[in-house]
């Protein structure tokens, strides 16, 4: 997992059962969970993919020879003595995983932009970039639970982001129109298996009935 990432403590006994149901199931090679991204405090998530709707394989089997590759956000797995590893197969748990990288003051998302390690940035702040990042169309109130370990750094957060504040963009380019009219498809009719990246799907994506949005 990566840093901003955390788990539910609720979706530890359904993880847990599909570990144990296919242990020794050599075609389920991971098991996938769905980032939940939050934006700006811990109630308000972004709805748009590809921030939603975005899969990511994070339950593995290192013991058959899958390791992480890149930043660690994607895993591959080398048979035998193979150098060029393929994406493994997976199933999809259900389950959300829960994403802080974009939980930050106006001035710490400001300054993001500046990370060295940041491939996106410019070096140079953007002062309003908390508020013009996404439109506000992307953005969705959650009302929902947080992993344990998460609320009281939370609570101490409060609520950082206001759609009703008129620094708040509301103009969308063609793309971000199209985005947000794929993500209500996919929020009825599920995410095609075609959208799978960086991993092979075994059967279909989860529906999930507690989707915020």
């Amino acid at each position: 997992m990566q840093p901003a990432e955390v788990l539910h403590e609720d979706s530890l006994p359904r993880l847990r059962a599909l570990m144990e149901a296919n242990a020794e199931d050599l075609k389920v090679e991971a098991l996938l969970l769905e980032r939940l991204t939050f934006y700006g405090d811990g109630q308000h998530v972004l709805r748009a993919y590809p921030e939603a709707f975005k899969y990511v394989p994070r339950v593995i089997k290192p013991h058959i020879g899958v390791h992480s590759i890149r930043d660690a956000m994607s895993f591959a797995v080398f048979d035998g003595w193979s150098m060029r590893g393929r994406y493994p197969r997976a199933l999809d748990s259900g389950e959300f995983l829960y994403r802080y990288a974009l939980v930050h003051t106006p001035e710490g998302l400001a300054a993001r932009g500046t990370a060295v390690h940041h491939k996106k940035g410019s070096g140079v702040q953007d002062p309003d970039a908390f508020y013009t990042r996404v439109p506000r169309a992307w953005v969705a109130d959650y009302e929902g639970s947080h992993p344990a370990v998460m609320e009281e750094r939370l609570s101490g957060v409060g609520q950082q982001y206001d759609s009703s504040d008129p620094r708040c963009r509301h103009e969308m380019s063609l793309k971000e129109r199209l985005r947000l009219l794929e993500s209500w498809a996919y929020r009825h009719v599920g995410l095609p298996p075609w959208r799978a990246q960086r991993f092979k799907l075994l059967g279909r994506f989860e529906q999930k009935s507690d989707r915020p949005w």
